[in-house]
């Protein structure tokens, strides 16, 4: 620190970068770490722009897709692996659930397309929110139609999610989640980047070793 020049404009400008950069990638990493490593499905964030370009530059790095939604609050995104979202979807009951309420299609991308267009809808015309997101998100169908029925109220368990059926699994599948945000914070914080960090998580034939790796694995 003592050899940079305050009164460097280029030295400055760099710093400010590698610090809007970092926390572009904490951001995500605060949003989205689960799906970003393969253990949630699915994730409706809300993020700025730097992070929203940071979003673009990784989904090359990992099997993500994302749909931008044009609805308030501003840059709101729905992240999703579409082969995790498929596997959620072969749960029992739950492609049936969402085709009883007009669902359809030979794709997740069409199902995920529908439900984009049903939350455009209850934004622009305050309609009542498609509670059934919760099964993108891979919650369970017991949990999302508990919700539903219930109005939110009277959960066996309140974390991430309300949970109305298996309360260990699901405090289980939070923790997780959890430990998925910590682990990825930790890595950032420690000076590895987003771009490392996914990598090596997704590519078997990469060597370099990484700090977090080994803490990411074990998850």
């Amino acid at each position: 620190m003592n050899n940079i020049m305050i009164d460097d404009d280029v030295t400055l400008m760099s710093l400010d970068a590698h610090d809007c950069r970092k926390a572009a990638a904490l951001e995500l990493c605060r949003c989205c770490a689960p799906v970003l490593l393969g253990v949630k499905p699915a994730a409706l964030i809300r993020m700025d722009t730097e992070a929203a370009g940071l979003l673009k530059h990784i989904r090359s790095l990992c099997p993500i897709c994302y749909y931008p939604l044009d609805v308030s609050p501003e840059n709101q995104v729905f992240i999703f692996i579409p082969e995790l979202v498929e596997r959620a979807f072969m749960r029992p009951g739950a492609l049936y659930f969402l085709r009883s309420i007009g669902y359809g299609g030979d794709t997740v991308n069409e199902y995920v397309r529908e439900l984009i267009k049903r939350i455009q809808g209850s934004r622009r015309h305050r309609n009542l929110f498609p509670h059934e997101i919760g099964i993108f998100l891979g919650y369970p169908l017991e949990d999302v139609i508990g919700f539903w029925l219930n109005g939110g109220r009277n959960p066996l368990y309140e974390g991430e999610w309300k949970c109305y059926s298996n309360v260990s699994e699901v405090v289980w599948q939070q923790e997780l989640h959890s430990r998925a945000r910590q682990v990825m914070e930790s890595a950032i914080l420690a000076g590895e980047t987003l771009d490392a960090i996914l990598s090596w998580y997704w590519s078997s034939a990469v060597e370099e070793r990484c700090p977090a790796k080994a803490a990411i694995q074990s998850l």
